[in-house]
């Protein structure tokens, strides 16, 4: 089957990429915006059952569990590592340590976590033609 059969651009023949998916929750199967994420921002990225535009199924292919192991333990062990090379220079009062390293480190595995979700989705999904 060749790609040019569909009267799409090469975008929507290829479906969004793992960015537009993670930050916009772009559906990789019909391309809508704000179609993949539930819950609020501040709740832990979780994929919608299915697509309410399309009806794909999402749930299905929500990376969980083992397979996030590989992101999140390197990415927690370098926060370690920075909140200590930070004590190093600047030598803070200890209560600032939680008050600045908890949010942060809830951030920036939370963003990692729907990344992961988001490139996992993004490669199991195949997009729909135009045609």
């Amino acid at each position: 089957m060749i790609m040019s059969e569909n009267s799409g651009s090469s975008r929507s023949a290829t479906g969004p990429g793992w960015w537009q998916v993670a930050r916009h929750g772009t559906c990789p199967a019909c391309n809508t915006p704000g179609m993949v994420w539930a819950g609020r921002v501040w709740e832990p990225p979780k994929l919608n059952d299915h697509c309410r535009a399309c009806g794909e199924p999402l749930a299905v292919h929500e990376a969980s569990g083992r397979a996030l192991y590989p992101v999140v333990i390197p990415l927690v062990a370098l926060l370690v590592f920075s909140a200590l090379r930070v004590d190093d220079i600047w030598r803070l009062p200890l209560w600032v340590y939680p008050l600045v390293w908890g949010p942060a480190s809830a951030l920036i595995v939370g963003l990692a976590v729907r990344a992961v979700r988001a490139a996992v989705l993004a490669a199991r999904v195949a997009p729909r033609g135009q045609g």
